[in-house]
């Protein structure tokens, strides 16, 4: 008998689908995927660094309560509080002292200050692009004319440089460009580095702000410092931490002494130096100073500093910080802003409030 190709080509594909299927569900003995040769211990798995744990702002951390004082060592925070204060900065003899009521803003490690400190690198770089122009330009007298009854000059000014010169103005310019573009948010991460790191002060005074005796005179204006920190050392496992940075304020109070000047005045720009010493845990220890640069004028113009009712000491602050936990802090000030302890010159402060 025969058999057509097409019934002989449907028989095959019967058979070989029929062995597929058996084959399918056939027990075997052996794992279908190669086991791996070594197996690793999971209690010996290297566990991922986990950043500084400090701000509720840290990019890619958790959030901490109790690391205290070692917040200062590194990692990011910002802290907010409120200021109540008599006397320290603005003064005048046979005057009361002056209510120093406002707000305080911290931060460390973080975005704000380091777009300071980029601004006044900045400055710097293009104060150093100005003067090699400056330095290398020459002027000619090209000729005057009349107009109007009164004489013109005209003159061409040309900046010529060598080789070296034309290197070190390119220099220049290059490093304001990278200072330019180096702000950004990746210079605010979290980190586990004890090492150094930017910081922003800043407080304004408001006599709207008093708690208390809202009637009496008050002080006026801001008080701001930034910088860069250093971990000097350890101390009890804690960090000792030096900060040093540019100090700037303007503060006013009202006179009360029938003088034609309204107000007497409290002006600083200079740079300063804070020392952080940590008592405990919960605890640290403060000593700042601020070289006023404007105190070169009781050198020069002593009388007319005080004809103008202006007070540019140089003052010297301790604070004593109480880490109540990483999100609540309070802080006690004493200012000297000048020898003595009398007609204001003797201040004191406290501030409570909250740290992100």
């Amino acid at each position: 008998m025969t058999r057509s190709p097409t019934r002989l080509w449907c028989l095959l594909l019967a058979l070989s689908t029929a062995a597929w299927a058996q084959q399918a569900v056939a027990p075997t003995d052996a794992p279908t995927a190669k086991a791996p040769a070594t197996l690793v211990p999971a209690a010996n798995k290297p566990a991922a660094p986990r950043p500084f744990a400090t701000s509720a702002f840290a990019y890619g951390s958790r959030r901490a309560w109790f690391n205290g004082t070692r917040l200062l060592g590194g990692g990011l925070y910002y802290q907010g509080s409120l200021v109540q204060g008599l006397g320290g900065y603005v003064r005048a003899d046979g005057v009361a002292p002056f209510s120093m009521s406002g707000v305080r803003l911290v931060e460390r490690h973080g975005f704000i200050s380091t777009a300071l400190v980029k601004v006044v690198g900045f400055a710097l770089v293009l104060v150093g692009v100005v003067g090699s122009a400056s330095a290398n330009s020459t002027t000619t007298y090209e000729g005057y004319y009349l107009n109007g009854g009164r004489t013109f000059v005209v003159e061409k000014e040309t900046i010529s440089m060598d080789a070296a010169q034309q290197a070190a103005f390119q220099s220049d310019v290059t490093a304001l460009q990278d200072t330019v573009g180096s702000i950004g948010p990746g210079q605010v991460e979290a980190t586990n580095d004890f090492g150094s790191g930017l910081w922003a002060d800043f407080t304004l005074f408001d006599p709207r702000l008093a708690l208390f005796n809202r009637e009496a005179p008050g002080a006026t204006g801001y008080d701001l410092s930034f910088g860069t920190d250093f971990k000097l050392a350890t101390l009890f496992g804690l960090p000792l931490v030096l900060d040093l940075g540019l100090a700037m304020a303007s503060i006013r109070a009202p006179r009360t002494d029938g003088s034609p000047h309204s107000t007497y005045l409290y002006d600083c720009f200079g740079v300063m130096a804070r020392l952080h010493v940590p008592l405990s845990k919960f605890v640290t220890f403060s000593i700042d100073w601020t070289l006023n640069f404007f105190a070169l004028g009781y050198a020069t113009a002593p009388e007319a500093l005080t004809a103008d009712g202006r007070v540019v000491s140089m003052p010297l602050r301790a604070n004593l910080e109480l880490h109540l936990t990483d999100r609540f802090f309070a802080r006690g000030s004493a200012v000297l802003g000048g020898l003595g302890v009398t007609d204001g010159k003797l201040g004191l402060g406290v501030d409570v409030g909250i740290r992100l």
